[in-house]
Parts: C-alpha cells; sequence; structure tokens
C-alpha cells in the first residue's frame, strides 16, 4: 500500500496551527509541560502503584491478593494515560532527560516507549483514522474499525464479543505483537524506525525483568494457580480500562463506538452533585412514580464545545441543541448500569420497541415516518406514497412514529401534536398504516440527528426509514441561517444505511398546486 504523502508539509495551515497553539498557552498563561498538579497526580499513582504490587506478595488471604493483582491493572492504565503519554509526547517536564525516564514507565506495563513512540507520536497522530496506515483501527479481522474496512458476518456480533477481545489486548502486547514488531521491522504497513544499541538493550532487559516481576515472582511466592491468575487479572482490568475510557469520545468522533457498533449522539446522565461517584446508585422518579435506578460506574468532566461541534456541527449556542449543552447540562457526565421499574405515564400512549414489533408483520417492508411537527396533508401525501418507493418490498407498510417530546422552544406542544395524529388516523383507516408516539427530545442535530432516529426506528422492528429534505435541521437564532444543508441528512442516511442495516427512503419534494 502506498504511504499517504503530504503536499505541503510544513505549510501555512502548519504554522498557523502552530501560532495559534503557542499564543493559547501564552494568552492563558499555561506552561506546556506538566505542573504541580500533574506531578501530585503522578506521585499519588506511583505510590498506589507500588501498594498494590506488594500487595499481591502480602500475607493476606488469597482473594485479597487476586483484588490486589486486578487493582494494579487499573493503576497501570492510569499510568498509562498520566504519566507515560505525557512523557513520551515529551510533555511532562521541560527536560529531556526526565521525560525519557518516566517514559519508560511504558516498559513497566509490559511494552516499549521506543516502539510507542513511533507508533502512537508519528503514525497515528499524522494518519489518524487512515485505513491501512493507523494500526489503532487495524487490531484484527475480528473487529470492523471503520467503513473501508471488509464486512464480515460475525461483525453484527463484535459488540457482543469486543469486551472480551480487549480484555486480554494487553496481553497479546507483550506475548506477540511487540516482537512481531521487533523482528519483522515494521508497525503495520510503516517500518520501525532505526533502533540503537541502546534501544535494544531496553526493549530485551526491560520485558525480561517484567515477566520477572509480574509473571515469576508471584508463581514463585503464591504457586501456579494464584501466580498466573494474578498475571491475567492485571492484564484483563488494563485492558478493559484502557478500551473503555474512549468510549464518549468515539461516539462524538466516529459515529460509533469502539467496537464500531453505530451510534448517532452521546446518550449521558449529567449532574453538578459534587458528592455523587461512581459505585453509588440512585433512584429516577417522574414525580412519586420510580422509574429507574442507575449503578454509576465512571464521572468525568466532558469537553462540552467539542462535543457540540462534532455533534451539531457548531459550537455556537445559537445552535439549540449547543445551546441545550452549554446552559442545561450538568457540570459532570456520568455513566453506569440502568435497571427499568416502571414507564413513565404520559398524556399520549407510548408503548415499549417489544410491543410496537409484536404488531407487525415480520414478512414485509416496515417504513418509518419520522416527525416533530402537527401532521398535515403534505405528510400524509409524503408517507402513504413511500411505499410505492422502488426501494420498499411488495406489501410494505408504513409507521407512523412522531417524536412527542420537547423540541425547540417555539415548536407546538407534544400533546397537541400527538392529537393532530390520532385526528388523521381516524379519518384515513389504512391498513397498510400504523400509528405509535416517541417521548423522544429532538437535538436539531441534523445528519447525526438521522441517524439516530434510523437507530431508534431499526430497535422498533422497521427496516426503512423516511428522510425528508432538511431532516432535524436548526437554524442560527441570531443570523436565521441553516446550519445544515438541505440534503446533508439524506446523504448521511445513505452513506450510513448499509453499516445500520435500515434503507434510507428520500421523500419526494410536495408542494401545492391549484392545477388540475
Amino acid at each position: 500500500m502506498a504511504i499517504v504523502q503530504f503536499s505541503q508539509p510544513k505549510g501555512a495551515f502548519f504554522s498557523s496551527l502552530r501560532q495559534a497553539v503557542d499564543d493559547y498557552f501564552a494568552k492563558n498563561q499555561l506552561e506546556p509541560t506538566g505542573n504541580f498538579q500533574l506531578y501530585s497526580k503522578a506521585a499519588t499513582l506511583i505510590a498506589l502503584y507500588i501498594l498494590f504490587y506488594v500487595g499481591m506478595f502480602a500475607p493476606i488471604a488469597t482473594p485479597l491478593k487476586l483484588v490486589s493483582a486486578a487493582l494494579l491493572g487499573f493503576v497501570q492504565a492510569l499510568v498509562g494515560f498520566n504519566i507515560m503519554h505525557d512523557a513520551c509526547h515529551d510533555a511532562f517536564s521541560n527536560k529531556k532527560s526526565v521525560n525519557y525516564w518516566f517514559g519508560l514507565s511504558m516498559n513497566a506495563l509490559g511494552s516499549d516507549a521506543f516502539m510507542w513512540r513511533q507508533k502512537h507520536n508519528l503514525i497515528h497522530h499524522t494518519y489518524t483514522n487512515v485505513d491501512g496506515m493507523d494500526d489503532d483501527i487495524a487490531k484484527t479481522p475480528l473487529l470492523r474499525m471503520c467503513e473501508t474496512q471488509p464486512r464480515y458476518s460475525a461483525h453484527r456480533f463484535q459488540h457482543i464479543y469486543m469486551p472480551f477481545l480487549y480484555a486480554i489486548s494487553t496481553l497479546y502486547w507483550i506475548v506477540v505483537k511487540d516482537f512481531q514488531i521487533y523482528f519483522g521491522g515494521y508497525h503495520y504497513n510503516m517500518p520501525l524506525a532505526k533502533m540503537k544499541a541502546l534501544d535494544h538493550f531496553v526493549f530485551w532487559f526491560s520485558r525480561i525483568l517484567y515477566f520477572f516481576m509480574y509473571f515469576f515472582l508471584p508463581v514463585y511466592f503464591s504457586g501456579w494457580g494464584i501466580g498466573i491468575t494474578q498475571f491475567v487479572l492485571m492484564h484483563v482490568l488494563l485492558g478493559l480500562t484502557m478500551s473503555f475510557v474512549f468510549q464518549l469520545a468515539h461516539v462524538v468522533d466516529n459515529v460509533s463506538l469502539p467496537d464500531g457498533l453505530i451510534f448517532g449522539l452521546p446518550v449521558v446522565f449529567d449532574t453538578d452533585d459534587e458528592d455523587l461517584q461512581p459505585g453509588d446508585i440512585v433512584l429516577l422518579k417522574d414525580g412519586d412514580r420510580p422509574i429507574a435506578t442507575v449503578e454509576f460506574t465512571d464521572k468525568y468532566l466532558p469537553n462540552k464545545a467539542y462535543e457540540c461541534k462534532q455533534c451539531y456541527g457548531t459550537s455556537e449556542i445559537e445552535h439549540p441543541g449547543a445551546l441545550m449543552v452549554a446552559t442545561e447540562r450538568g457540570k459532570y457526565y456520568m455513566g453506569g448500569k440502568v435497571t427499568g421499574l416502571n414507564l413513565p405515564v404520559r398524556d399520549f400512549p407510548c408503548k415499549t420497541p417489544a410491543e410496537v414489533r409484536e404488531t407487525l408483520p415480520d414478512d414485509v417492508d416496515v417504513v418509518a415516518f419520522q416527525c416533530r411537527n402537527p401532521v398535515h396533508r403534505a405528510h400524509y401525501e409524503l408517507f402513504t406514497r413511500a411505499l410505492d418507493d422502488p426501494l420498499v418490498g411488495p406489501g410494505g407498510i408504513v409507521l407512523v412514529h412522531p417524536t412527542c417530546g420537547p423540541t425547540q422552544a417555539d415548536d407546538i406542544p407534544g400533546t397537541v401534536r400527538y392529537k393532530t395524529y390520532e385526528v388523521l388516523k381516524e379519518e384515513t383507516h389504512n391498513d397498510r398504516t400504523r400509528w405509535e408516539y416517541l417521548p423522544y427530545s429532538m437535538h436539531m442535530a441534523g445528519p447525526r440527528e438521522a441517524i439516530q432516529h434510523m437507530m431508534i426506528r431499526k430497535n422498533f422492528g422497521c427496516t426503512h426509514f423516511i428522510i425528508g429534505r432538511d431532516m432535524a435541521g436548526s437554524k442560527s437564532s441570531v443570523t436565521g441561517e441553516d446550519y445544515y444543508g438541505a440534503y446533508d441528512a439524506q446523504d448521511f442516511a445513505k452513506e450510513k444505511g448499509p453499516e445500520l442495516g435500515v434503507t434510507p427512503v428520500p421523500s419526494l419534494n410536495l408542494v401545492f398546486t391549484e392545477e388540475e
């Protein structure tokens, strides 16, 4: 495969970007390298690292030794994120020698700092997510990480088996992958940089020391069974932590989870509560009615400007979605396990996906019609005529499935919109038309929201989805300019439809005329 070339590697864009970054640090009086906060965090992590390593050999009960090994794997991931990464980027300290020695924490994790610097700093940052160049998206044929990679039937289940592969990923690095790079001389399709004598010595010495400290010593002191279990547990926590930390980032950037499962917009639990922490369980209520419990597993400060830019195409608060994120969402985002208790009581009926699927035939195409407005004649003509589209098979039916939750501030209330559909339902009586309602709050995210709606309707049993002109579009509240092109959502739906398994049906451009 030919290496991607840049026409102007040191052109005006590079110079402008470098100047903008330098200006940002100068304006905010920030150092581009580590500060007291980072060094305090590093000292804490190193202390925990030593504590849990010693705990693997301490005269304590076997279960506690196993817990120490698992916690050591978790701390190793934090060392990788907070110490190794910055040091290998020469950002941990303004002294090169300090960065070199702390960068060797990568070797303490079982891999090699020399190889990682080239793999990450040079290859990944230069060819980010370029298929055939960036091996971060070329893990194994079992995982499809981008749309240009071959699709196999097993990929429909990769969201199920992906966590198991992540759990053993770091074992694969230290036992197989690093040696393939070392002896083969290539990082995926890129040649490995020439290693000096010191680099060879560090590679072999640190690898032998690693297996001595983390494999042979536990086996020697605790026996084969416990020692091997500790080693595996350590890597399972290390692999899972490193993988799952990037969940939201992948949804924001790639319209998919890290396992390749397509996902339109991030779904988060936001809060301003400083006391709410991972491990806590909260009860969600609608008035006095218990709805669900959430067992939290993580809490973090989101980059809201970046989230809005990637999801809505803009970070301007003139966009209603960006305004919502900036002014209504809390300081922190949290995630965890949700357990349903009761359905909310609403002013309009909202069946669950399973209940709707039970009412639909399984031998014909089901075309979903989504709308956030009160229904009128053009809508009716649009969704009935869609059944005659060549993309829809014989005998297909349409599921009229409008959103009746909050939309933009000046929109007609959901309960009123619901009543307009009920009137049309009574007036038309068509066996090929089914009617249901969705308690969804529109984000007005244009193309990204089109994907979100296709996902939702697939869960309700639909095979096709009508995409209207300027679907989920929005205008600037200041200038009145459209944020999206009239057919951006249709084009994006056509691109992602095959991956999602839903066929987009572009709507007709219906107009009124008095001519017969």
